[in-house]
């Protein structure tokens, strides 16, 4: 099947026909700024549009936000807030596009991926790895490899589009210290990731089957990008003479001796038989170059106004994400438009594993009731965890998780997460927890009084937070929750002066998800658009 899926792709790849000039690269400039946030990356093409997100990189923030770019008029529409720190290599197969969450807000222990077919959202977990982390996600054989770590590195597979998950690789990694894998790139037979090991920077082979380290990497040159073709993927990094190409078959390891661009590299992707990289200049700017074999390149692109961070080689031609000299996110466009293509029309997604109505949902509403009053259940903090998401995963009826918010104070006490940074009370917990399993079936009937708590906690490295508002929003977002009431009291949130500016810009992206109306943070225009819609809106 893989073969078959996989050969095909690769065949639309190779006959895409892409219109730049070679003799002298044209300059651009970026198309649009994109905030509040310092960057745009994570490009991917998907109906007709280019998907990316707008995030803070390099330390822990509270930010991602997706909007899309339309191929055929570049209009730039906001999609909706992703709920997690950044967004990791998004991918796409059988008409629907999964974006792997960085550093879900949801903060479960365990990593995520939010999956859209155009229409439908629904978030779905990885369970069993000991990960929080989804950092990239490639289609290979006709399913999905996810990269996910946290404590421990690790690969996963899922041959049914994210409803379940299987190891394929589990890095042995010392107690108290880390290991990742932040990128991945597939060929036919093989796929390879980068392995940050404690420090120590390795590839990782895989057939899916076997994992092993690939030899000969230097383990102190951090992998900038790697890009599959049919029977090799390529390895780009920074050294300290300059950049440097590298090529595995899958069993072997190989520096490509080739003279290549000035400046750093950014990127590198494989598309239309040709191998691309996006490079930054020391003076601001960047270029794109392609190769046909990783030897000889040639400049296809000059970019100015801002610094390039991601790039994507797309069916109209190229576009590069990053950092606009106003300090806001850029996007970069050449090439050109195409008439509008709304995809695949696929039904709506489906979350539950089983029927809605196999289980005995009055008995498991009192297993749950107890559950939730029983102290035990917090001090094994997997407990409420593993049981809420095997209720959201066998479809419960509307209201199943809502009727359990707030009700009553719960066993006395709180917990520690994020290794003792924050405590949260045992209530707050398991209010948390109902919400992430309302989201995981988009089911409404997220209360005003948790929208609209004041928010209470103080700064922490991690930045993560289990106040119930940002989780409340990310319920309201995934239910599409936008009855008359819902929609006012998150007008009235956006007045909240002690929020923080992220908590601000969530409330915000979600109002605008629910409405069609640009994202804003000004209550005042939301205010006066208000007025008018109010007297029309559903209750």
């Amino acid at each position: 099947m893989f073969r078959k899926v996989q050969i095909a792709v690769l065949a639309v790849l190779l006959v895409v026909p892409l219109r730049f000039a070679t003799a002298q690269a044209p300059t651009v400039r970026p198309l649009a700024e994109i905030g509040p946030w310092p960057v745009v990356s994570q490009l991917i093409e998907f109906q007709g549009r280019v998907w990316f997100a707008n995030s803070v990189k390099g330390v822990n923030h509270n930010s991602a936000d997706l909007y899309s770019l339309s191929l055929a008029d570049r209009d730039v529409r906001f999609e909706r807030p992703l709920f997690s720190q950044d967004a990791g290599d998004a991918v796409v197969l059988e008409g629907r596009l999964y974006w792997p969450l960085e550093d879900s807000r949801n903060s479960v222990g365990w990593a995520e991926v939010t999956l859209t077919d155009g229409k439908a959202w629904r978030r779905r977990a990885i369970p069993g790895a000991r990960a929080f982390h989804n950092h990239a996600m490639v289609a290979w054989r006709g399913g999905l490899v996810a990269a996910t770590s946290a404590w421990r590195a690790g690969l996963q597979g899922s041959s049914d589009g994210g409803m379940s998950w299987r190891r394929l690789y589990d890095h042995p990694t010392p107690e108290r210290r880390v290991s990742r894998v932040v990128r991945l790139a597939a060929a036919e037979t093989f796929f390879l990731g980068h392995l940050i090991d404690v420090g120590q920077h390795r590839l990782l082979r895989s057939n899916g089957e076997e994992t092993a380290l690939l030899n000969d990497w230097p383990e102190d040159l951090p992998v900038t990008a790697l890009a599959g073709k049919a029977n090799a993927v390529y390895i780009a990094a920074n050294a300290a003479d300059g950049i440097v190409l590298w090529r595995s078959d899958g069993s072997t390891l190989r520096q490509l001796e080739v003279s290549l661009p000035d400046g750093r590299v950014q990127d590198l992707q494989a598309a239309a038989g040709r191998l691309w990289m996006l490079t930054t200049a020391a003076g601001g700017g960047g270029s794109v170059w392609s190769s046909a074999d990783g030897l000889g390149w040639r400049e296809d692109l000059r970019l100015d106004g801002g610094t390039p961070w991601d790039l994507h080689v797309g069916t109209a031609g190229l576009y590069v994400g990053g950092t606009a000299e106003s300090g806001l996110g850029a996007l970069w466009v050449q090439g050109e438009s195409l008439a509008d293509d709304p995809g695949d029309d696929l039904s709506a997604l489906s979350i539950a594993s089983a029927p809605a109505g196999d289980l005995d949902w009055a008995a498991e509403a009192t297993s749950l009731d107890n559950l939730l009053a029983a102290p035990a259940s917090y001090a094994a903090r997997s407990t409420l965890r593993d049981e809420i998401y095997r209720l959201a995963m066998a479809g419960p009826p509307e209201g199943f998780f809502a009727a359990r918010l707030a009700v009553g104070e719960g066993p006395a006490g709180d917990i520690p997460l994020i290794g003792g940074q924050v405590r949260v009370r045992n209530r707050g917990f398991a209010d948390w927890l109902l919400l992430w399993g309302m989201g995981l079936n988009g089911q409404s009937g997220v209360p005003a009084g948790l929208l609209l708590k004041p928010w209470a906690s103080a700064a922490n490295p991690a930045e993560k937070y289990f106040e119930p508002a940002p989780s409340a929003l990310w319920a309201v977002v995934m239910a599409g929750q936008a009855d008359r009431a819902t929609i006012a009291t998150l007008i009235e949130r956006l007045g909240f002066a002690d929020d923080p500016d992220w908590l601000r810009n969530q409330v915000a992206g979600t109002l605008a998800t629910l409405t069609g109306q640009p994202k804003h943070p000004n209550q005042d225009r939301w205010l006066d658009w208000w007025a008018l819609a109010e007297p029309g809106w559903p209750d």
